[in-house]
């Protein structure tokens, strides 16, 4: 018998271990590499295996020596040279007389396939982690499906869609019908993958769509990825809209730019001109009788003169946003001042409604130009009411101190379309003659020299609110109340 085992033992290429009910080594075939069969013989099994695997070794030895069946267990012991080696171990009991008089332990060496594997997860996780943390919107696209195998937090922000919504469409979806090149979305994206599939990293601007149906201005970068048997492409896809806010932001300043330095050129030689029409027309009213017919054409003349200076000075305060001559102000005294003013401008049926913060809201500002930047404002809310509407002002003191002025009304509205471009300069959407496009141009550069931000909210038929916020500032001055 003990030779048919030892032929039975030495013939198979693993190695067959028998163990004793306490895990004691009663006989081996091989010994690992490193090892003698005096290290091994009559040692007990839980001395070379790693702390964390013996309560898995030792059920199983319970469960072995029960009656209980045989299984197999991958189990991590300690090599010769202190590396962790794994083998892959069937236990099975043997029995003699129908009795059980040892466990039989088959193990196989799978410490390659092991650290291969571990390797395999660490570079799924480094690569999990470079592409969860990078900045861009990461998609990877199988071709031949034609469908997003993966996707990172930042795609599923940049198209408004959680990750299995995102992996569930088909990316030609995620784009308009034509790309801005004139070529359709389907042509060009399959220009563009074939060639990073040759092996380019074609870089391109894209438009795509988000879940709301917003067009995304985008860059995209194609690489094609090593895969067995796949034909995988990542894209690395910038969204572009901040960067493209900022170049129209540019391109008004430039404008602004420009203006301020024509109206700076022309202003004195015109204010002249404005100056010698309104003196020789109030010469002229001096000289003719009260009855004359010639007394309305001339005043006619003066005012419009005046009207003209007027808007020769809205343009310089707006162009060259000069510096503010600040002083201490109370906003709700200014306030009250100007729609003292203009309450009979506003016509008979426009309500002109305050609602004041009742506590003295302090700033530093020139009053001037407060007063031009609420003036626009009204004048403008009793435009989109008509004939009849409420202009509600309010205002109030915010949690961080600052102070918030809103001009409200209950007129037309803005269209969405236009609501970014209403404080560009020369915009307007009144008839010509009606409107310089001036107006909201100088509010916005107005508040802007004062440290301020303005804000629109609108809805076509329900109105309109303009926001401003200045900024909480400190007065040791006494206060000028108008």
């Amino acid at each position: 018998m003990d030779n048919i085992w030892q032929l039975f033992a030495e013939g198979i290429p693993d190695i067959l271990v028998l163990l004793s009910v306490d895990g004691t080594i009663l006989h081996i075939n091989r010994t690992p590499p490193g090892r003698t069969p005096s290290e091994v013989l009559g040692k007990n099994v839980f001395e070379f295996l790693v702390p964390a695997s013996r309560t898995a070794v030792r059920r199983a030895l319970d469960e072995v020596f029960a009656g209980g069946d045989s299984r197999v267990h991958e189990i991590p012991m300690h090599g010769d040279d202190g590396r962790i080696c794994w083998f892959a171990a069937h236990v099975g009991p043997i029995v003699i007389g129908g009795r059980i008089v040892a466990a039989a332990v088959i193990a196989r060496d799978i410490t390659s396939q092991k650290h291969a594997e571990i390797a395999l997860r660490d570079s799924e996780a480094r690569y999990r982690t470079l592409v969860e943390n990078a900045p861009d919107a990461i998609v990877v696209l199988d071709v031949d499906a034609f469908r997003f195998v993966d996707v990172n937090a930042n795609a599923c922000l940049l198209f408004g869609l959680t990750r299995d919504e995102l992996l569930a469409r088909e990316p030609i979806e995620l784009s308009p019908a034509k790309q801005p090149d004139g070529r359709t979305s389907s042509e060009a994206a399959h220009e563009y993958i074939r060639r990073a599939l040759d092996g380019e990293a074609p870089a391109f601007e894209w438009i795509h769509c988000s879940d709301s149906g917003a067009d995304i201005r985008c860059e995209v970068r194609l690489v094609r990825l090593p895969a067995k048997g796949k034909r995988l492409v990542r894209g690395s896809i910038i969204d572009l809209t901040g960067q493209h806010q900022l170049e129209r932001q540019l391109q008004q300043f430039q404008k602004l730019d420009t203006l301020g330095q024509m109206a700076g050129g022309i202003a004195h030689d015109f204010n002249n001109i404005l100056t010698v029409i309104t003196s020789s027309a109030e010469m002229l009213l001096l000289d003719l009788d009260l009855g004359s017919e010639l007394r309305a054409d001339v005043q006619t003349i003066r005012d419009a003169s005046r009207r003209g200076a007027q808007l020769t000075q809205q343009i310089l305060s707006f162009a060259r946003e000069r510096e503010p001559n600040r002083e201490p102000l109370d906003l709700n005294s200014v306030v009250q001042h100007t729609v003292a003013m203009l309450r009979r401008l506003m016509g008979a049926n426009v309500a002109l409604v305050e609602q004041l913060d009742p506590s003295a809201l302090s700033m530093l500002g020139d009053r001037g130009q407060v007063e031009q930047i609420l003036v626009n404002l009204l004048l403008n809310a009793r435009d989109a009411v008509g004939v009849a509407g409420t202009v509600t002002v309010t205002t109030q003191r915010l949690l961080d101190e600052s102070i918030a002025m809103l001009v409200a009304d209950d007129g037309v509205g803005i269209p969405e379309g236009i609501q970014a471009k209403i404080f560009e300069a020369f915009f307007t959407t009144k008839p010509p003659g009606q409107g310089t496009g001036l107006g909201l141009a100088t509010v916005s550069a107005l508040v802007r020299s004062h440290g301020g931000t303005i804000a629109v909210t609108s809805r076509v038929g329900e109105g309109t609110t303009f926001e401003i916020i200045f900024p909480a500032t400190a007065i040791t001055e006494p206060l000028e109340i108008l």
